[in-house]
């Protein structure tokens, strides 16, 4: 249930990056600010899966 949330929530923020690129071009700072944010999500991500897979072994 949790994995579904996340994915959901990556998809939602890559989404919103990318119509903020379209509209304000790739080196605007909301732009920027936004990459930066979904950075956090799929870092946050990745650690949990690892943690996941690790105890499933």
């Amino acid at each position: 249930m949790i994995m579904l949330y996340k994915n959901s929530q990556l998809e939602f923020e890559r989404k919103k990056l990318n119509q903020l690129a379209d509209r304000y071009g790739i080196s605007d700072e909301r732009v920027l600010k936004q990459s930066q944010v979904l950075d956090t999500y799929i870092n946050d991500y990745n650690l949990k899966t690892a943690v996941t897979l690790q105890f499933k072994s």
